[in-house]
């Protein structure tokens, strides 16, 4: 098979028409695919290529049903399941993976998109984690490692959604819920939960390698079409102290805009990993714009993504040992 041209304008139908055939028999797992979300654009472009099954993880079906009828209607071969997670409550991750395993054997892939972006209020999961580090980073870590021998036994991609917030803060290790909110900044928040998906790819592209496991962070680019600010409360001052952060971590430098793109093109960047075997050898990789890219060091820091990995076991009350 010829290799598919990628670039920032490669869209969910061009990866689709390519990769169609790799999608067929296969069983997808997906966080937050609520309507107009990211999740939502990722379930609907695998239903394509006739997946045997679509699992949708979220904390209210009301806003899945939705999609769960678009799939339907669109390929009504696939089977669909809605499993009920909310992922600032670390119980109902555990019972959502015993869910996933009583439908299916094995997982082909695990796409970890759901998340929240930059609350200005700060608040703490059931667990007592701050909300952006438990929702973004440790449920999708308890939630991986609980289903990792169904990615084995489908030779499993795990795609951890980032985004260039990444570059608002390092993992603090020793202090990730901020003097328990005393120093509470949202945007490092924020930070703090996308680097730690790059930091989690790492060690996991490192441990799983030998199940036959792969891993990729991506960073989808900005699609402001989805309902992400709007539900997580973001207004445009509040966007703006982002950016006023984003330049002083910058040296009071200010950074480039990041181009707005469409949804399609947003979910291509995370279906890609999913479906092309070629970048199995290529594990561990940040993706921007449909290609391998490169992440600040302290992204992808072997060391602190073993750091991260401890800190993580230590949150979800159990070690991990692959």
């Amino acid at each position: 098979m010829a290799s598919l041209a990628r670039d920032i304008n490669t869209t969910i139908q061009d990866v689709m028409s390519h990769f169609k055939g790799n999608a067929e028999d296969k069983t997808y797992v997906i966080t937050g695919p609520s309507v107009k979300s990211l999740g939502a654009g990722v379930a609907r472009g695998l239903a394509i290529g006739n997946p045997k099954r679509l699992i949708l993880i979220g904390r209210s079906k009301e806003r899945i049903q939705p999609v769960i009828d678009e799939i339907n209607k669109l390929n009504p071969a696939v089977s669909t399941y809605f499993i009920a997670v909310n992922l600032l409550d670390l119980s109902t991750v555990r019972k959502g993976a015993e869910d996933i395993k009583n439908i299916t054997p094995e997982v082909h892939g695990l796409v970890n998109c759901a998340g929240i972006m930059a609350p200005s209020k700060y608040e703490k999961s059931a667990d007592g984690i701050e909300s952006q580090f438990a929702s973004n980073h440790v449920a999708h870590f308890l939630l991986t490692n609980l289903l990792i021998a169904e990615l084995a036994k489908g030779n499993g991609v795990v795609v951890n959604v980032s985004s260039t917030g990444y570059e608002l803060g390092e993992v603090d290790f020793e202090d990730p819920n901020f003097q328990n909110g005393e120093t509470y900044d949202s945007w490092a928040g924020y930070g703090q939960s996308k680097t730690a998906n790059i930091l989690f790819t790492v060690a996991l592209a490192k441990r799983a390698s030998k199940l036959d496991v792969v891993a990729f962070a991506v960073d989808p680019g900005l699609v402001v079409e989805t309902a992400l600010q709007a539900n997580s409360g973001v207004t445009q001052d509040h966007f703006m102290k982002g950016y006023e952060l984003q330049v002083k971590r910058s040296g009071g430098i200010p950074p480039p805009m990041p181009p707005v793109v469409s949804l399609e093109q947003g979910v291509a960047v995370i279906v890609w990993p999913l479906l092309d075997p070629d970048l199995r050898k290529s594990s561990g990789s940040w993706i921007q714009e449909c290609r391998i890219s490169s992440a600040k060091p302290y992204a992808t820091d072997a060391d602190d993504a073993e750091k991260l990995w401890r800190l993580s076991e230590k949150l979800v009350g159990r070690g991990f040992n692959l």
